[in-house]
């Protein structure tokens, strides 16, 4: 959220925002709806973007669950109903630069 806010505001850096959107719709990156539902509290920019794209966002399932662990190694555990929503943008982030290599 702060990236969005700060500093890579889609009028600023539409460039971004048209990747990330490419990048979900192809299946290169995962956002997941715990995601939306922590954005959908703020009633901004981020939201709007996110609500005319809501149907590319995912629920966690088992499928994920196992990609972060590969990801992620043995350095912690992954459990859907106990990763926190930071964790979830730093998951995300990660499946982005996976995706992107």
């Amino acid at each position: 959220m702060t990236p969005w806010n700060r500093l890579y505001q889609i009028d600023m850096i539409p460039s971004i925002w048209g990747h990330v959107e490419a990048m979900l719709a192809e299946g290169k990156a995962v956002v997941t709806i715990q995601v939306y539902e922590e954005i959908k509290k703020v009633d901004d920019a981020l939201f709007g973007w996110c609500k005319e794209r809501k149907e590319l966002f995912t629920a966690i399932d088992d499928a994920h669950i196992e990609r972060l662990r590969g990801i992620l190694g043995s350095r912690q555990p992954v459990a859907a109903e106990t990763l926190p929503i930071h964790g979830l943008c730093h998951s995300l982030s990660a499946l982005i630069r996976r995706a992107a290599s």
